[in-house]
């Protein structure tokens, strides 16, 4: 088994999963934070989204039996344009996603329309990892 990058371990232990938590992850790449969640999963489900159709095809591969399971879903779209007909998410991250950084006011509004009641900041966490530093908001719901 490869081993996982410091900075996806890092994610999903901060994220904490409880077996009913219904997740979104933005920008999946190859499903491997999708599939160390779904190890966590019961009656929650985890949506991955990613502008890379290579990528996508990449994660679905990796995680197929979490989708058979009903587990994760996966979505070939960048943020803007998804469609998540079955609505709200109670945790939602991204790794190394430069449209976190590069316009964060238009992530937020999205992000803000599928958090469960809204969300307030509660704590930044940064860690040293490799290759570089990763930080980390938690946002709760109000």
């Amino acid at each position: 088994m490869a081993q996982i990058a410091d900075r996806i371990a890092w994610a999903v232990e901060t994220l904490d999963i409880q077996p009913n938590d219904h997740v979104l992850e933005i920008g999946c790449g190859h499903g491997v934070a999708v599939d160390l969640i779904c190890q966590s999963l019961i009656d929650g489900r985890i949506t991955a989204i990613d502008r890379s159709e290579k990528m996508i095809e990449a994660a679905q591969k990796r995680n197929k039996t979490h989708i058979a399971a009903g587990k994760a879903i996966f979505q070939a779209t960048t943020l803007e344009k998804a469609d998540f007909k079955d609505g709200m998410f109670n945790k939602i991250f991204a790794i190394n996603l430069s449209l976190f950084w590069i316009e964060p006011a238009v992530i937020s509004a999205i992000v803000k329309q599928y958090i469960v009641h809204g969300f307030t900041v509660r704590e930044v966490l940064f860690k040293e990892t490799e290759p570089i530093e990763s930080a980390c908001v938690i946002a709760m719901v109000s």
